[in-house]
């Protein structure tokens, strides 16, 4: 949300550009250099922003590509960290 803003970050269709995407790439790499162990993401279309203007819209990493995730995931594999993706598995958790 930070490189992109709120309200471009929760349309769908919409992607960052190269300095948006540099921008993220720079967050992750310091935050990693001060001891954070990873990166988490929620995908699952059931979670949802709070608040009053944005309430009930699904999450920024929702409606991200995974073009857009993979310089980052490959910084994680590069600096041995984790990447948990929180998604929606219900297809996956079918009953008999």
């Amino acid at each position: 949300m930070k490189a992109m803003g709120i309200a471009r970050s929760l349309k769908d269709n919409e992607s960052a550009t190269k300095e948006e995407e540099q921008q993220m790439f720079k967050m992750l790499n310091d935050a990693l250099d001060e001891g954070f162990i990873g990166l988490s993401t929620m995908d699952n279309p059931w979670d949802k922003m709070d608040g009053d203007k944005y309430w009930s819209h699904k999450t920024p990493s929702f409606y991200s590509s995974w073009k857009e995730r993979k310089n980052l995931i490959e910084l994680l594999r590069k600096r041995d960290v984790g990447l948990r993706v929180r998604g929606f598995f219900g297809n996956l958790l079918k009953q008999p």
